[in-house]
């Protein structure tokens, strides 16, 4: 059955085979997610190069907008709208709306609670180290690897996939929200985009409430 739904699936891709795309007849799976593989037709590279020469303030100010960002380190985007010595709209996009969007710093310390509890947090921070031209120092790296590579890839099985995908999938919706915040000023610049903040926060304050409540139900429980 797997076989009959894989070339049914194949003769459907194929159907939309375009001269910019082709499907490579390859599928790869993690158990989780499912990657269909294309190849893409390059691009042909024109050669027009335009300089601040060949605009005019005229056609600036009627057709563009024009935008200076300025990437930074705790501010992921600083950007400044319009031109002249009137005062200019400022927009930015901080790191910490960057991991509030992507959502990798509460998986990755879920995922940290999960290793300590099996035990693969100490086996990975005992990792003998590959940065050598030693090569004693490399074949104890390969050793100690073959030693635990059955819990390694009992751990990191077929249920890591979900993770994995989720941090992809956050990735994209971070990206995705900080160029909205530079072409249309997102959520974070539209309240109308917002929907129900502080209902919201509502919502996520009783549910901490209710978190925290339970683990203190069950650490009274276990004692």
């Amino acid at each position: 059955m797997a076989v009959a739904n894989y070339r049914l699936l194949t003769f459907t891709l194929s159907l939309r085979i375009t001269e910019k795309q082709l499907f490579k007849n390859l599928i790869a799976t993690d158990g989780f997610t499912v990657d269909l593989h294309f190849a893409r037709k390059k691009k042909d590279k024109s050669n027009v190069e335009l300089s601040l020469e060949d605009f005019t303030q005229e056609e600036v100010d009627e057709m563009y907008r024009p935008c200076a960002v300025d990437p930074g380190v705790s501010t992921l985007i600083a950007a400044s709208y319009g031109c002249g010595d009137q005062p200019h709209e400022y927009r930015t996009f901080h790191n910490g709306e960057y991991y509030a969007f992507h959502g990798c710093t509460r998986r990755n310390n879920r995922l940290n609670e999960q290793k300590t509890r099996n035990g693969i947090k100490g086996i990975e921070s005992s990792f003998p180290s590959t940065n050598t031209v030693d090569s004693r120092l490399y074949e104890a790296y390969i050793e100690y690897f073959f030693m635990h590579k059955d819990r390694l890839f009992e751990f990191y099985g077929p249920e890591s996939g979900e993770q994995r995908f989720y941090n992809y999938q956050g990735g994209q919706k971070a990206a995705q929200e900080a160029a909205n915040i530079l072409i249309t000023g997102g959520r974070k610049y539209n309240k109308k985009k917002r929907k129900n903040t502080r209902k919201n926060r509502k919502k996520r304050k009783a549910s901490r409430v209710n978190k925290k409540t339970n683990t203190k139900k069950n650490a009274e429980n276990n004692e």
